[in-house]
């Protein structure tokens, strides 16, 4: 009788597997959609290497709709990558 309610656990337990990765998934997509910049005009993710133009009160203006806007940016900023500045540097032996 221990055997079958044991099994029974694992497989109930199996089952609910799959819904935590989910949730799991669905909480880091989240966390990194909140921390990207977006076009504040057509809401598209800048790509890497591509130049952002900053606008007052921290609008983010991608380069395909700069040329929409009149008034000129505050600043222009390339996307670089989330490990920028953490690379591991080699260093020649002394």
């Amino acid at each position: 009788m221990l055997r079958n309610q044991t099994a029974g656990a694992a497989q109930r337990g199996a089952g609910a597997s799959p819904d935590f990765e989910r949730l799991l998934l669905r909480a880091g997509v989240g966390i990194l959609a909140a921390d990207r910049a977006r076009c504040c005009d057509c809401g598209r993710t800048p790509l890497i290497g591509e130049e952002v133009h900053l606008y007052e009160r921290g609008t983010v203006v991608c380069e395909l709709c700069r040329p929409l806007r009149a008034d000129a940016p505050v600043s222009t900023e390339r996307v670089r990558h989330s490990e920028h500045g953490q690379t591991v540097r080699l260093r020649r032996a002394a």
